[in-house]
């Protein structure tokens, strides 16, 4: 979570910095989709922990919160 954060706010800080024109989707879509799994992730983890889709959205959240950071 603490990456999405620093995502964000570098996201804020650089909002008027002209955009490359080979941009997949927009502005944004990566912190919006860390978010999403990190919302979905953790609560089915906590829910069942033998289930590996909980896991596997986990592991994905961080991934995704670390490229969006970087």
């Amino acid at each position: 979570m603490l990456l999405i954060v620093g995502a964000v706010l570098f996201l804020i800080l650089s909002w008027s910095a002209p955009s490359p024109g080979d941009q997949f989707g927009f502005r944004g879509y990566d912190v919006l989709l860390a978010v999403s799994m990190v919302a979905v992730g953790p609560l089915l983890l906590f829910r069942r922990p033998d289930n590996p889709i909980g896991w596997l959205m986990t592991a994905a959240a961080v991934s995704t919160g670390f490229q969006a950071f970087t």
